[in-house]
Parts: C-alpha cells; structure tokens; sequence
C-alpha cells in the first residue's frame, strides 16, 4: 500500500503530538534534570551529555555565572558572517529528505565560531553550507554542515 500524501501525514502527526509518551530517552540526568533528547541520526543529545561528563568535576559555580572563567581578550564570532549575504544559512531545512515532514521550522543549529584574525592569521576568507543535497539518492545527515575557510 502506497504511504499516504505529505499533507495528510502532517495532519496526522499534527494531530497525534498530544498522545505522544516518551519512549526514547538518554537515560541520563545531570544536576537532578533529566536528558531527553532525539535518538540517532541526531547527536545533540548524546554530544550535550559528553560535555556535561566532561565538565562534570569543575567547581563551575565558584567560577563565576556557572561559567568557566573568560580569557582575557578572547572574542568569538559567527562566520556565517563571511558567507554570501544570501543565503540563509539554514541548517536544518525541509528540503533535506529527513525533514520534509518536520513541524520544526527551518532554522540554524550549526556554527562555525572563531577569534578575531592576529597578525594575518584566522581570518575567515569563506563560509558555505556542505551537505545539502543527497549523495546517490541519500541525505548525508538530517541537518547541513557549515564549513569555513580560514587563513593560515
């Protein structure tokens, strides 16, 4: 049997969140709250729990705003700024196969952060989306890479 017309899965999946149980979790807590994440393909939730084991024996608290200390001069910025003026830059878009049905709207959730150029170095001479049409007839991943070029 053929599967129904996008319109009417959405409507189905619209209609259905409310009866939604959880059913595939992390099975993690940190701090008294626990993860609930998305299951692979995504890696949000298993990335997120990486960097909370990791940051799990620093005393964050004494350090300031529950935040590690800044580093003196230290300034990150977006280089999706160096891109064409365009291009949206979404990341996570209903063309990718894996998200033509999402109830999510497209938006970014991949950056590319990086200091400001010293002495010739680390400017960022480029910054483009990779991965955002299939390979053989399949998607790469259920969200596009941003990749920057910079200097040396």
């Amino acid at each position: 049997m053929p599967p129904p017309a996008a319109s009417a899965q959405s409507a189905v999946i619209a209609g259905s969140l409310g009866n939604f149980d959880i059913v595939n979790n992390t099975g993690h807590e940190a701090h008294g709250f626990e993860i609930i994440s998305m299951p692979p393909p995504s890696s949000g939730g298993i990335a997120l729990i990486e960097m909370l084991n990791i940051l799990e024996p620093y005393e964050l608290k004494t350090k300031g705003l529950l935040t590690a200390p800044a580093v003196p001069g230290l300034v990150l910025i977006d280089a999706w700024r160096y891109a064409d003026p365009g291009d949206p830059a979404f990341t996570w878009h209903h063309r990718n196969g894996y998200q033509a049905d999402s109830l999510i709207p497209d938006s970014r959730i991949d950056y590319v952060l990086v200091g400001l150029p010293r002495r010739g170095r680390g400017k960022v001479r480029s910054a483009a989306l990779a991965g955002a049409e299939p390979v053989a007839g399949a998607w790469p991943s259920d969200h596009f890479a941003v990749v920057a070029e910079i200097q040396e």
